[in-house]
């Protein structure tokens, strides 16, 4: 897991912060709007309902606390469909539409990060799976 941290932290620093890639995100521990802490969770869950599972886990979490307190969470899942972006892309549409039948959506807002990450209608757009405009998103565990 600190191997997983680390890593992740590094990433968030050298793409999400100092590349500016989310204005709100002010360092590795600080993000938002109000600004509040960030957390990285790692959940070794790697079938679709252990994920749902470590979600909303998080979302519970995130509502008990002040925006303040905790403002941004990456729920790190490095066994999770790790070799499929599209797998994780479909998951991901899932839970989007989870978080809008249950009006969610206002409160809560998600980005997804994968190693494979590719804009689905920007590949040949943007310049191919390996144009900068999709490193934005490409992390290193899902």
């Amino acid at each position: 897991d600190e191997q997983v941290l680390a890593t992740t932290h590094a990433w968030v620093k050298a793409v999400i912060v100092d590349m500016k890639v989310c204005p709100f995100s002010h360092s590795v521990d600080k993000a938002g709007l109000p600004q509040g802490g960030v957390t990285y969770p790692i959940t070794r869950a790697s079938s679709v309902e252990q994920l749902y599972q470590a979600f909303w886990e998080q979302v519970g979490e995130l509502d008990r606390v002040d925006e303040r307190e905790v403002a941004t969470v990456l729920l790190l899942a490095p066994e999770f469909t790790s070799g499929s972006a599209e797998g994780f892309d479909a998951f991901a549409d899932s839970l989007n539409e989870a978080l809008t039948s249950l009006k969610l959506e206002e409160k809560l807002q998600l980005v997804f990060f994968h190693p494979g990450f590719a804009f689905r209608d920007g590949k040949e757009r943007m310049g191919g799976e390996g144009a900068a405009a999709n490193f934005a998103r490409r992390s290193p565990v899902p």
